[in-house]
């Protein structure tokens, strides 16, 4: 594995200036602009990033990366109860989004829907571990165990696009309670309750 750190931080300078241009024009900027604000060349963007919109989402895929990270810890450690650690860490989901409200509303803005679907795509991909490790749903085929995450993740997104839109009167301490509500499985047992009951299998 290359230890050379170069192309993290060239990877880091231009999300910095993709999102700095993002805030300054509330839209997805040109890879022309963030090479210029970065001070690099296009040639060198694409070696890391197919496009302007895969670097900006690129920053919500290590957002979540670390937060699920911390999320498994606590949990495996006992550091936090399943409910606890669900609570810190969909609030610092929402913490990361607050953080940089012209980019989640241009994600989940009406024009956005294919960036609406690739947030939901990215977290329903943070979720699998889990439920691939954890309790009766990793005793389901892959498949299922895909297609759970896959509409647990799209569902938590509608509800937090709403929220990013400013289409719901939640604050985030109210959202954080309510996709604990919506989603008990994965927020607070990460799968140790049963998704799907035997009364609910399809014979």
């Amino acid at each position: 594995m290359s230890t050379d750190p170069r192309p993290a931080r060239t990877k880091s300078r231009l999300a910095e200036a993709a999102l700095a241009l993002c805030a300054e024009t509330g839209r997805t900027p040109s890879v022309s602009a963030i090479v210029s604000r970065a001070g690099t060349s296009r040639s060198i963007f694409y070696v890391h990033f197919e496009s302007a919109d895969e670097l900006l989402l690129s920053t919500l895929d290590d957002a979540l990366a670390g937060i699920v990270s911390f999320d498994l810890l606590a949990r495996d450690s006992g550091l936090e109860s399943h409910g606890a650690a669900a609570e810190l860490s969909l609030d610092a989901l929402l913490s990361h989004l607050e953080s940089q409200p012209v980019l989640y509303r241009m994600v989940f803005g009406p024009d956005s829907t294919s960036l609406r679907i690739r947030f939901g795509d990215i977290l329903a991909r943070h979720l699998r571990p889990g439920f691939s490790s954890r309790g009766r749903v990793a005793l389901e085929a892959p498949a299922v165990r895909d297609a759970i995450a896959h509409a647990v993740a799209h569902g938590m997104a509608a509800l937090i696009g709403k929220w990013v839109c400013g289409d719901t009167p939640f604050d985030r301490p109210e959202l954080v309670r309510a996709l604990l509500t919506l989603f008990p499985n994965w927020t607070r047992s990460f799968g140790t309750e049963v998704l799907l009951s035997e009364e609910r299998r399809m014979p």
